[in-house]
């Protein structure tokens, strides 16, 4: 297995898009707040509570999961360009497209079989959890979450995710609330994952880093 020369441009790339990742959040959850405090309402005006309201609850929510969506787009694209690099540069017999499956499954099995490197490391485990709790987010047409939904196991290993039960026609849902500190603990986990990884790659092959 040969370590691909551009393993170290790939890891700046990788660790900078985070980085922005967490300026964007920052700068939109600002654009937010001025949005509201800015937006004049008389209040005697009968709207006033469904305004603060949605300013308070509604729009942080749409933000926060729509982020989260994108946060983990962005691990399965990198995990795959990596994949795609190492194939390249080595040129498996069994290639990333005759596997299975897709996503970060697809990416791990294609290490593991074709590259010979075991990349679920430390925190895996999580990226796992964040998959279930992104196609909930983006498949799901429920604001809440069922019981016997196959994704609640995912956010209850998350716990900094909010999940409040509730009975509804004889059933337990659960209402689901996204805190900020949701999204940056899973921009810290997937930063040390990465970190982790690329630890791991550059000590193959006795990797040197580019010289200036």
């Amino acid at each position: 297995m040969k370590t691909p020369r551009l393993i170290y441009p790939s890891r700046v790339k990788t660790i900078v898009g985070i980085d922005q990742f967490k300026h964007y959040i920052k700068l939109t959850e600002q654009a937010l707040f001025e949005e509201a405090r800015n937006e004049h309402i008389s209040e005697k005006d009968p709207l006033l509570k469904t305004i603060d309201y949605r300013n308070n609850f509604i729009f942080p929510e749409i933000h926060k999961r729509s982020m989260f969506i994108t946060l983990y787009s962005f691990v399965e694209k990198e995990l795959i360009q990596l994949a795609q690099l190492y194939q390249k540069t080595n040129n498996p017999l069994v290639k990333f497209d005759d596997y299975s499956g897709s996503g970060i499954d697809k990416v791990k099995e294609f290490f593991s079989k074709s590259i010979g490197i075991k990349i679920a490391v430390n925190d895996w485990s999580k990226l796992i959890c964040y998959r279930g709790i992104r196609n909930h987010f983006a498949h799901v047409p429920n604001d809440y979450l069922a019981s016997n939904s196959k994704y609640l196991n995912s956010f209850r290993q998350i716990q900094t995710i909010k999940l409040t039960p509730y009975t509804w026609d004889n059933n337990t849902i659960y209402d689901i609330h996204v805190p900020n500190e949701f999204i940056y603990e899973a921009l810290d986990t997937i930063e040390n994952y990465f970190n982790d990884l690329y630890d791991i790659l550059e000590s193959h092959d006795n990797y040197e880093y580019p010289t200036p």
